[in-house]
């Protein structure tokens, strides 16, 4: 009588433990710059007790979280019916550290609302919107949905796709193709919801 032996999964090399440390690290930071940033928005325009205010913040650090874990899940998934295996916990702790480049583009965004004489320099990094007064004639629908594409729209784009040709131990082609299919997709649906709620039917 033959008793199989449980299979663990073999280790990281440690370079990889490196990087997914360094990983969680930037995670947790993204996490409490977004409790912090939901409390101080929550206090200023909230005059209860501060209790409800970190506690609505940390809903909302929440939602982000459960946002990237489907997110995450949705990759998984995908490549799963390519037959390959991509590790859904070390691909959610790298989304969520990169949403620091969200965090980056809102304070460039606060920094040209405060002098509007930056927007024109910061907009190549955080998105045209910065000076979305320039072309009056865009319709909102489709600032909604582009208006914040920059170069750190782009570095996520790509640091998305590594993150999967990491975990997949592919070439980077196949993987950004993938993101940036599905960030067009998301970008079109955000434009086409902007236009119903206008009550503008996308389908001319």
């Amino acid at each position: 009588m033959r008793t199989s032996a449980a299979v663990r999964p073999a280790p990281l090399p440690p370079a990889h433990a490196g990087l997914l440390r360094q990983q969680l690290f930037l995670a947790v930071m993204a996490l409490l710059l977004w409790w912090w940033l939901a409390w101080r928005d929550g206090a200023a325009f909230f005059t209860g007790p501060r209790g409800q205010v970190a506690l609505a913040a940390t809903f909302m650090v929440l939602g982000r979280l459960c946002a990237s874990a489907v997110e995450a899940l949705a990759y998984v998934a995908f490549w799963r019916t390519r037959g390959a295996r991509l590790p859904y916990g070390r691909f959610l702790v790298g989304l969520v550290a990169l949403s620091l480049t969200d965090h980056l583009a809102l304070g460039l965004t606060g920094l040209a609302r405060h002098d509007a004489t930056l927007a024109p320099w910061l907009a190549p990094l955080a998105g045209a919107h910065l000076v979305r007064e320039r072309w009056p004639g865009i319709e909102p629908g489709l600032w909604s949905a582009f208006g914040g594409l920059g170069l750190l729209t782009l570095a996520r784009l790509v640091m998305t796709g590594w993150l999967q040709a990491s975990g997949l131990g592919r070439r980077l082609r196949g993987p950004l193709f993938l993101t940036t299919a599905v960030w067009i997709v998301s970008r079109v649906v955000v434009w086409w919801g902007a236009d119903l709620v206008r009550g503008m039917s996308p389908v001319r």
